[in-house]
């Protein structure tokens, strides 16, 4: 799971063409099989609607997939509102 998270990361830079990596990360991961990832723009903070959430679940095969809060990677979504969203 951490290797997943750390691939996810160096690569997040690269989803969207132009983008520079001038953002943050938070992972919330208190149950391994539910993982949120958030980025941000640095000054971001989790209340502001500037977000692009990421859940990834971890099924009981050991497998996982990766959803997207309202199936998009805009910065758009509260970061302390991740667990309301709809993943897909």
């Amino acid at each position: 799971m951490i290797v997943l998270i750390v691939v996810w990361l160096v690569s997040m830079a690269q989803i969207i063409p132009g983008e520079t990596k001038e953002t943050k990360d938070k992972i919330d991961s208190l149950d391994p099989k539910n993982v949120y990832i958030g980025e941000a723009k640095i000054a971001a903070v989790a209340s502001s609607p500037s977000w692009r959430i990421m859940k990834i679940i971890t099924d009981s095969n050991g497998e996982t997939t990766t959803y997207y809060a309202d199936g998009n990677l805009r910065y758009d979504k509260v970061w302390d509102s991740r667990a309301t969203y709809t993943y897909s």
